[in-house]
């Protein structure tokens, strides 16, 4: 297919009137791509902040939810003292109650802590002394 003159000259016009009109206008892209980067910098740190604030969350409201003091030891002491109350004062661990020298250590380590002469109360000391017995004699 043969083109005219006049639409050759035609097409070659309207081309370089759209170069022309490109050449003249920047593209936004061009013209500015910082100015988007901190609008997404932004928007990004805002959304991974709130994420992070809302896992915080529940992860608190979990830690809050666990029972804590159910752990520990309740009350004062019993009036016969139980092996049990006696492995507490001395802070043993259920394996060790059965070697006498584990028992006579942790005595000693309790007692330089707790003695009255040291600034300990005496009833404490009662007590460490009692369990001592209880755990090494095996009378209460």
């Amino acid at each position: 297919m043969l083109r005219s003159a006049t639409q050759t000259t035609l097409r070659q016009a309207r081309t370089s009137a759209c170069l022309a009109s490109v050449a003249r206008r920047p593209s936004p892209v061009l013209l500015a791509p910082h100015a988007t980067r901190p609008v997404f910098t932004t928007v990004m740190g805002v959304g991974v902040s709130a994420l992070a604030a809302s896992v915080a969350l529940q992860h608190g409201r979990a830690w809050m939810a666990k029972p804590r003091a159910a752990k520990r030891y309740k009350g004062g002491f019993e009036d016969p003292m139980s092996r049990r109350e006696a492995q507490l004062l001395l802070g043993m661990k259920t394996a060790e109650v059965d070697d006498k020298k584990a028992v006579m250590t942790a005595y000693k380590v309790m007692m330089s802590i707790n003695h009255p002469d040291k600034g300990g109360s005496q009833y404490i000391a009662t007590k460490i002394n009692e369990a001592r017995d209880h755990l090494v004699r095996g009378k209460a």
